[in-house]
C-alpha cells in the first residue's frame, strides 16, 4: 500500500489503492465476493489519514509505516514492530461512527467498484 501510494496516504490515493486491490483480487479469485458490508474496508483505510497522522496532522509515510511496524530497507518493506512515531499526537476530536461513515463514502467515491447483493 505504501509503495502504491508513493508516500501519499490521502483520501484520493487510498481510494485508488482500494479500487486497484478490488480489481486485482476479482481477476485472480473466482470466489471473490464484495458486498455492501465490504465497504467497511474503506472505513479502515480512513484510519490512516484520520487516526495515524504525523505531528502536523497530515498523513505521511513515516508515521504510517511506524504504526504498521515496517521500514524500507532500500529494496523492500521489512517488519520492525509496531509503535507510535516520535512526535505523534492524538486526534483533537474523537473519531466516531458517523465520521467513519462519511469517510467510507468519500474514499469509495474516488473510484467506485461494483458491490454484489446476495438475495435469500
Amino acid at each position: 500500500m505504501l509503495s502504491y501510494c508513493n508516500g501519499d496516504c490521502s483520501v484520493e490515493q487510498l481510494g485508488k489503492y482500494r479500487a486497484q486491490r478490488y480489481r486485482g483480487i476479482e481477476a485472480t479469485n473466482p470466489n471473490f465476493f464484495f458486498d455492501a458490508g465490504s465497504l467497511s474496508l474503506y472505513g479502515a483505510a480512513s484510519f490512516l489519514y484520520e487516526l495515524f497522522p504525523s505531528s502536523n496532522y497530515t498523513p505521511d509515510e513515516t508515521a504510517i509505516a511506524s504504526f504498521f511496524g515496517v521500514q524500507m530497507n532500500c529494496v523492500e518493506w521489512e517488519y520492525i514492530g509496531e509503535r507510535a512515531p516520535s512526535g505523534w499526537k492524538n486526534r483533537i476530536e474523537p473519531y466516531d461512527l458517523q465520521l467513519t461513515g462519511a469517510q467510507i463514502g468519500k474514499t469509495y467515491q474516488v473510484e467506485p467498484v461494483s458491490t454484489y447483493v446476495q438475495l435469500d
